[in-house]
């Protein structure tokens, strides 16, 4: 025998294991690929002067030919946490906001609430 013949006869006398194992692999690699593309275009970055430790986490989303922009701001003081999460309505029109703005409004709505608790 040689070194290729033992493991394709291993792989033909049990079907049904090799069948699982291929469809959990390809389950794995499919789980994968949609995280993968599920977290493309967040960013994070991290915010001073709200509390003792604050993280901004940005992403754009575009949906029936709508943008949306999302804002979450998670911030940290003595042991209370704050998180909040600015969901961009329908970016549509000339009075639309702009996402600086956006997350602007979301880090001052943070410090303002984590100043409420000091």
């Amino acid at each position: 025998m040689n070194e290729l013949t033992l493991p394709l006869r291993n792989l033909a006398g049990q079907p049904i294991r090799t069948f699982l194992t291929t469809l959990g692999i390809a389950v794995a690699i499919a789980g994968f690929v949609a995280l993968t593309g599920l977290t493309q275009g967040v960013q994070e970055n991290f915010a001073g002067g709200i509390g003792d430790q604050a993280t901004v986490i940005t992403w754009d989303a575009n949906k029936d030919n709508t943008d949306y922009h999302y804002v979450t701001v998670v911030a940290r003081s003595a042991n209370a946490v704050v998180a909040v999460d600015f969901n961009g309505a329908g970016l549509q029109g000339d009075n639309r906001p702009k996402a600086d703005e956006m997350n602007s409004d979301a880090q001052q709505a943070a410090k303002e609430v984590i100043g409420a608790l000091r």
